[in-house]
């Protein structure tokens, strides 16, 4: 592990341009950065900063392109909300496939290495067994279109909404570039809502945690870091306070090796999330080098 894993999904800082929220990952001294190469979700704090790459100019992509030299390693997240990869509409699979393909065209060209994408329910209906074959065909043909792009695919935690499902999905898509995206915080999703708030839920969150990646292993090929408060689970918070045992997922971090990015992601203001990501990256930078 090194230092240059760490840094900070642009999600993070809201009401911002692309262009100041980079230089203000650049400033905070983070080597790595995840951006959002499509426009228009808004948080609580307001519109994230993303952009639409095909609307700049020639000479804007090649500004954007030397704002991004200074960093290690870049990384991006798919279109999330709205964008139902899994769906009867014909029509609307194909689309979001085509803007999830364009994203990892980007992705490429922004020399990034990883681009983390959600799968969802395609019905209320329906199990997730009803639709499991579709589930990995379109993943196969995602990380078919990422190797031949040097862009691995990642699968962010929170669906299928069984841990046995989520680690299953990734074992049967069985491709060499498609992988697990593990957000920490979305294990909650895992367990039953009646738990949140609880000892035993804490525990169960924990545990699940630590299973998802010593069964995933080498599989783990991204990870999303923040907390979830113990008074309300609500996540997206710094990681030096909250349910989750960041001593225990260092350790089973070490345990598979994990060499990959540590993208911190918070939901908060913008003092808030400066002061965030400065105590984060201290507080993992102490778990590296703890046996």
């Amino acid at each position: 592990m090194n230092t240059e894993q760490i840094g900070l999904g642009i999600a993070s800082l809201p009401v911002r341009s692309v262009w100041d929220a980079v230089k203000t990952v650049r400033r905070m001294g983070l080597r790595s950065i995840e951006l959002m190469p499509f426009w228009g979700e808004n948080w609580v704090h307001g519109y994230l900063p993303g952009f639409w790459f095909d609307d700049f100019s020639s000479l804007e992509k090649a500004r954007f392109r030397k704002e991004l030299a200074d960093f290690s390693h870049v990384s991006t997240h798919a279109p999330f909300v709205n964008t139902p990869l899994f769906t009867f509409n014909r029509g609307i699979k194909q689309e979001v496939m085509r803007q999830i393909k364009n994203c990892i065209k980007v992705t490429e060209i922004l020399g990034g290495e990883m681009i983390t994408v959600h799968a969802n329910a395609k019905s209320p209906f329906l199990g997730v067994k009803g639709y499991w074959r579709d589930m990995v065909d379109a993943f196969r043909e995602l990380g078919d279109f990422g190797a031949k792009k040097g862009v691995k695919i990642g699968i962010e935690t929170m669906f299928p909404k069984k841990v046995r499902q989520y680690v299953d999905l990734i074992f049967d898509v069985g491709h060499p570039f498609v992988g697990a995206t593990i957000d920490v915080g979305h294990i909650s999703y895992y367990i039953h809502e009646r738990l949140h708030r609880t000892p035993a839920g804490e525990e169960k969150f924990n545990r699940y945690l630590g299973q998802m990646l010593a069964e995933l292993d080498r599989k783990v090929f991204h990870l999303h870091l923040h907390n979830v408060r113990r008074k309300d689970w609500r996540d997206h918070l710094s990681v030096t306070s909250g349910i989750i045992d960041y001593v225990k997922l260092f350790q089973a971090l070490k345990r598979i090796e994990y060499d990959r990015l540590m993208i911190l992601e918070f939901g908060g203001s913008s003092e808030q999330v400066i002061r965030w990501t400065h105590e984060s990256k201290s507080r993992i930078e102490t778990l590296m080098l703890e046996d």
